[in-house]
């Protein structure tokens, strides 16, 4: 009984296998997705809904790696719905559901689509401002596939255009976002966060920033800037210098650079880099009235001086350091003004804030939050201190 129990057991070590293996040359290396309304007049709607009163709701188009030369004479699947560019191709599909579009492009197609190495999500400024984002995202955040580290952004415009790009020293669009999306976050003029950052952000309180993206010259891409997001949808833009300080409210400043006029010389100016920040996002309560003091210390050095190099002494330091100082208080000021007055979308956390510190006070205002956030007293302290000079001659 003994021995026929080990020659089982060696049965099972050299006989068994993976059930659900999939070869490589059977999967489609899924990079980016780019999620759009589907457009009325597209040949894709019209020809797939042509029998139907109703017109689909979204278009999803992916990109797919090429893993051998040779596919470079690859005709798609078929449709027309598949374009061939540089080492990948471009699939695109309409549908009521992102799940229905994947299961009809399945049917056209002798590959698998796999999931697990995508780095992008682009979502259209349309569908974005006219849809909940966590909603449009529900396939990917059910399928245990998906990369959890991939970047979601906003296109300003169509995204779907996006993968029409031609960026320079790469072979797939969708690397190209994901790398220059981890490059700028040091500038903190682009909110790099992964995927599951920004869905555990949406989930617990439906308001943030996302990173957006749009063509550049040369039909190359800039990943800059951010989407105000209030209640899970677009409600608006920051350009790249309110992001940064936008970042600087959240503590979540990786770097940076900032330029400001010479103090002791007229016309000329002084750029330095951030090295270290930190922010304390204050609240006082008293009358049950929140205020909110935003204090930011920053260390920077000293990175180029306009024109002839220059001695600094103390006193240029110091000049220095007032001349950062006030310039970081006005960005931050003008930023949250923007977001209080004219998007009233609380994406820095206020209300959070408010909630972690006072939850007494945040269970009476919390139903009237809309209403009192654009109206809340916000004050602003901000103090530099320099570092390093550099070299001097």
């Amino acid at each position: 009984m003994k021995r026929i129990r080990i020659i089982i057991l060696i049965l099972v070590v050299f006989l068994s296998g993976c059930w659900d293996r999939i070869e490589l040359d059977r999967r489609s290396f899924v990079l980016g997705a780019a999620l759009d309304m589907a457009p009325e007049d597209n040949e894709l709607t019209i020809e797939k809904f042509a029998d139907t009163k109703k017109s689909p709701l979204f278009m999803l188009t992916l990109e797919t790696a090429l893993i051998h030369k040779d596919a470079e004479s690859e005709s798609g699947n078929g449709g027309g719905n598949t374009q061939q560019k540089r080492n990948s191709l471009l699939h695109t599909g309409v549908g009521n559901s992102f799940f229905e579009i994947l299961r009809e492009e399945a049917k056209e197609s002798d590959r698998i689509l796999f999931f697990g190495h995508q780095q992008v999500i682009i979502i259209g400024e349309e569908l974005a401002r006219k849809h909940n984002i966590l909603e449009v995202l529900d396939f990917w955040i059910r399928d245990p596939e998906v990369d959890r580290s991939m970047k979601i952004l906003l296109a300003r415009g169509n995204a779907r255009e996006l993968f029409n790009a031609d960026p320079k020293n790469s072979k797939y669009v969708s690397i190209f976002i994901f790398n220059q999306s981890e490059q700028n976050r040091k500038s903190a003029e682009f909110i790099n966060k992964d995927f599951t950052s920004i869905i555990s952000e949406l989930t617990e309180c439906g308001n943030g920033l996302l990173g957006s993206i749009e063509f550049s010259e040369n039909n190359s891409l800039r990943v800059s800037g951010s989407g105000v997001i209030k209640d899970c949808r677009l409600v608006g833009w920051l350009d790249g210098h309110e992001t940064q300080a936008a970042q600087y409210v959240l503590n979540e400043a990786k770097g940076g650079e900032i330029t400001v006029e010479d103090p002791e010389r007229e016309g000329k100016f002084i750029t330095v880099e951030i090295s270290g920040m930190s922010t304390k996002l204050k609240v006082d309560t008293k009358n049950d009235i929140p205020r909110f003091t935003i204090d930011t210390k920053i260390e920077c050095n000293i990175t180029e001086i306009d024109d002839e190099p220059v001695k600094i002494g103390k006193q240029a330091i110091a000049s220095v350091e007032k001349a950062v100082s006030a310039y970081v208080k006005k960005q931050i000021k003008n930023t949250v003004e923007k977001l209080q007055k004219q998007y009233k979308a609380d994406a820095l956390g206020f209300g959070e804030t408010l909630k972690k510190r006072h939850n007494k006070l945040w269970k009476v205002l919390e139903k009237d939050w809309d209403a009192i956030y654009p109206e809340v007293p916000v004050s602003v302290q901000v103090s530099t201190k320099v570092r390093h000079l550099g070299r001097a001659y």
